[in-house]
């Protein structure tokens, strides 16, 4: 990943310094210096990759799935039917900046099971959040000004791949809601069968292999059988 030129940067602070918007995404281990842009607002996204053992898709550590949210209105209203995925996630720290009328939430939280490596290759216990918002508000003349920044630590989430798992496309449009201030707009959609992705276990792929396959096998054997018994004849 390439680094943001200073000019762009500069721009993008004082957009923000104006009371813009900013969804901000990073993958792990992206050499990016999104950070000098995020810290100011209160966000920094870590680089390293999350891993979970338990909690993940399809038995793969560095492709998470969490259900754990903040009350933030994002994601106040998503529960445990409605985990979100990711693919190689980095966390997401929040924190005070100085400045008074900022404030800052994390948004999804992984579970007690994941962890991080440090640089000496030792694990560091989670839970880490993976998603975080930051906003602040101030008056200028007859005007409120509020700048609204969110930061996640993948980008694939949106992805097609990813998309279509349980509550992506909600987190996704309604992050989007939140940094419009259309808050109306939050909700948790019902999705259409279509498309859907069905996430099995290793264990309940096998069944579903040995069901799928079990006729065939089945008429195979009988063939077998039965042109042998010809033969014998």
């Amino acid at each position: 990943v390439q680094t943001i030129p200073e000019s762009h940067l500069d721009r993008l602070h004082g957009w923000l310094e104006q009371g813009g918007r900013l969804l901000a995404l990073q993958d792990p281990e992206s050499d990016s210096n999104l950070n000098d842009l995020l810290q100011k607002w209160g966000l920094r996204v870590s680089g390293r990759n999350v891993l979970d053992p338990r909690v993940n898709i399809n038995g793969s550590p560095i492709f998470l799935k969490t259900d754990t949210y903040s009350d933030h209105p994002v994601v106040g209203d998503f529960n445990s039917r409605l985990p979100t995925a990711f693919a190689r996630a980095s966390s997401v720290s929040h924190f005070e900046t100085g400045e008074g009328r900022l404030y800052h939430q994390e948004l999804i939280t992984t579970g007690q099971s994941s962890y991080a490596m440090d640089e000496n290759g030792r694990r560091e216990p989670g839970p880490y959040p993976l998603a975080a918002a930051s906003w602040l508000r101030r008056q200028e003349a007859e005007f409120d000004i509020e700048t609204r920044v969110v930061a996640v630590g993948d980008s694939d989430f949106i992805s097609n791949a990813y998309l279509a798992q349980n509550a992506n496309r909600n987190f996704f449009l309604n992050t989007l809601a939140w940094l419009g201030r259309e808050e109306e707009l939050i909700t948790i959609r019902s999705d259409p069968l279509a498309g859907q992705v069905i996430t099995l276990t290793p264990a309940v792929r096998n069944e579903v292999l040995w069901i799928v396959l079990s006729p065939a096998l089945l008429v195979l054997i009988a063939g077998v059988v039965i042109l042998s018994r010809r033969r014998g004849r």
